[in-house]
């Protein structure tokens, strides 16, 4: 199943999250009609002092948030994406307890259970995101993309070794 992909390299500083927050934006104002992040389905979470990081729903297989939830509010949408529906949620909140990563919580507007929906398989804060980290795709997308940045560093550093002898 796609997913919302973070692909900065925070081993390299190779387009790492700027911290910008549009990602934010752009999901409060595209899901909501407003400028909002307390209700953006994506946040940004300092990992240390001067680093960030987004934190989206990384659309389980096996599905936590689904599995626990009681009114079955939680499901998968044209095998695509898993979704809320508002209309069924009833705000427990045990959705947000189950989640590994945290990427679900409480609308304090409406009490219901708010997470990316991928933008119903069109995720606008991959369109958005200034440095260009935030990609739609596999888990073994992310691997392949690893794998090739450990390749060229180490190609890299092969040419400065050639160069120096």
């Amino acid at each position: 199943m796609e997913k919302i992909i973070y692909t900065g390299d925070d081993r390299t500083f190779d387009k790492v999250c700027s911290h910008c927050r549009m990602c934010e934006l752009i999901c409060s104002f595209t899901r909501f009609g407003q400028v909002n992040p307390k209700r953006s389905k994506i946040k940004i979470i300092r990992t240390q002092l001067d680093d960030a990081m987004p934190v989206t729903c990384l659309q389980c297989e096996d599905a936590p948030c689904a599995r626990v939830c009681p009114v079955h509010a939680i499901t998968k949408c044209a095998d695509q994406y898993l979704a809320v529906d508002p209309d069924q949620c009833i705000g427990c909140g045990i959705c947000v307890i189950a989640c590994p990563v945290g990427a679900i919580f409480i609308d304090g507007g409406t009490g219901r259970a708010l997470k990316c929906d991928l933008c119903q398989g069109d995720p606008q804060c991959v369109q958005y995101c200034p440095p260009r980290v935030l990609k739609k795709g596999k888990t073994t997308d992310l691997a392949s993309l690893r794998s090739r940045q450990f390749v060229g560093v180490l190609l890299a550093a092969s040419r400065e070794g050639k160069g120096k002898s």
